[in-house]
């Protein structure tokens, strides 16, 4: 079994792919969604990746929760851009859950934004600070509406709570029981059979670092 946790836009051919976004609850909804369609509480984009996500079945999961997976049932789990999406905490849990479903020896695959690499190309470009929150995913604003507060309030912040460097992931993913820990180019990989998974997903500013469960 492969996985790739908090797809987003990007699920994996062939994989089991879970996000924890609304666009997929609603998907499974046929009802709320028309209801939320008749009274113009959803716009063109938010309909169009509800049905990308029916199209492409992916699964809804909070995998700083639970996962709905057996333990040792995992060979392979991958995700993308979502850790630093999560409070420490959060991160803690998220790696625990996915080092209770992955089988002893099986594989994790880490890809997050480079939090030296953004600040080093703050400094050296001498860019505005309102670009370096920008890039580093750090800023956000409130919302406005009555909805989206509202929606703010159930599904919580969706911009950046922690970030990392080479340093700060390794230590992590070994205070969570992880080894083998592997720092890695865009395009390399430690894992012989990765299927139809991206080996370059956001190549640019990117930590690309596998794992294993000892």
């Amino acid at each position: 079994m492969k996985i790739n946790i908090g797809c987003g836009t990007s699920p994996t051919t062939g994989w089991i792919n879970f996000d924890c976004s609304l666009s997929v609850r609603l998907s499974r909804h046929p009802i709320i969604i028309f209801s939320l369609r008749k009274f113009r509480l959803l716009d063109k984009n938010q309909l169009n990746f509800i049905k990308f996500n029916q199209d492409n079945k992916i699964h809804y999961a909070d995998a700083s929760r639970k996962l709905p997976l057996a333990n040792d049932s995992v060979e392979l789990a991958y995700s993308s851009h979502m850790l630093e999406h999560l409070d420490r905490d959060g991160a803690v849990r998220c790696l625990n859950e996915l080092r209770r479903v992955l089988k002893v020896g099986g594989a994790l695959r880490i890809v997050l934004p480079n939090l030296r690499l953004i600040a080093i190309d703050y400094i050296e470009s001498h860019n505005s600070a309102d670009q370096f929150m920008i890039n580093s995913g750090l800023g956000f604003d409130l919302p406005k509406t009555f909805f989206h507060k509202c929606l703010f309030n159930f599904l919580g912040p969706r911009h950046h709570l922690w970030m990392y460097d080479e340093v700060t992931i390794t230590n992590l993913l070994e205070g969570c029981g992880f080894g083998n820990i592997t720092l890695l180019k865009p395009g390399e990989t430690t894992i012989p059979d990765v299927g139809a998974l991206n080996l370059s997903e956001r190549n640019g500013s990117s930590i690309y670092i596998e794992a294993r469960r000892i």
